[in-house]
């Protein structure tokens, strides 16, 4: 753990850019074996399998888990380019001393920085909600479909707007690290959702047709 989180400084600067690919990459590699090698170790010794705890708790609760901790990341990556650039103060927004990095556009910069910190947020916000629900609730009711449809759109569309200005020229995402990643993985995994939720739609328009159907032939 401690390698994953004091090495990012040897792999990417403050600015997110990733200076050593092969150990910035490792890096995430050697941390996602921790965790499977700590859910193989709850299986074996203490007979907790945290999969199959994940999947009883609702087809798509996996899919809030992981979005939550791609929004965190991109709350908390964005957050510190907007603290070290000076965002809050327009006019003194520069890079700091030291840092060989240039921005073409420091306000359009800024703006964008702003944004990604509030789409990571809101998103974040978001996902704690359907897994308190997700947690708490026995039973999915129509309700609660209905609730994770509406908001998986709107966090897709959220995330679709957003990584096009976040990753593009003069957004803070633009150099390859851990807000270009979070913010791509961010549209997949809400992309993924809204795909879940029109799947699950599906089988129940389907379901209703066959019991017209079959109220028909009595």
């Amino acid at each position: 753990m401690c390698i994953c989180f004091f090495g990012g400084r040897f792999a990417s600067t403050l600015y997110g850019m990733v200076v050593n690919a092969n150990l910035f990459h490792s890096l995430w590699i050697a941390f996602g074996c921790l965790i499977a090698l700590a859910f193989e170790f709850l299986l074996t010794y203490r007979d907790v399998n945290v999969i199959s705890s994940i999947n009883e708790k609702g087809s798509r609760f996996a899919h809030w888990l992981v979005l939550y901790l791609t929004s965190f990341t991109l709350m908390v990556a964005s957050t510190v380019l907007f603290s070290i650039t000076n965002c809050r103060n327009p006019e003194e927004a520069a890079v700091p001393d030291g840092i060989n990095y240039v921005i073409p556009r420091i306000e359009v910069f800024c703006n964008r920085a702003a944004l990604a910190v509030g789409l990571g947020a809101s998103s974040s916000a978001v996902c704690l909600m359907f897994i308190s629900e997700l947690l708490y609730v026995n039973e999915s009711p129509e309700q609660l479909f209905e609730s994770e449809a509406l908001f998986s759109c709107l966090t897709c569309i959220a995330f679709a707007v957003g990584t096009g200005y976040i990753t593009s020229d003069y957004g803070p995402g633009s150099q390859i690290g851990n807000l270009y990643y979070s913010t791509w993985f961010g549209l997949f995994i809400s992309t993924s959702l809204v795909l879940s939720c029109f799947r699950e739609y599906q089988g129940k328009r389907s379901a209703k047709a066959e019991l017209r159907r079959e109220a028909s032939r009595i």
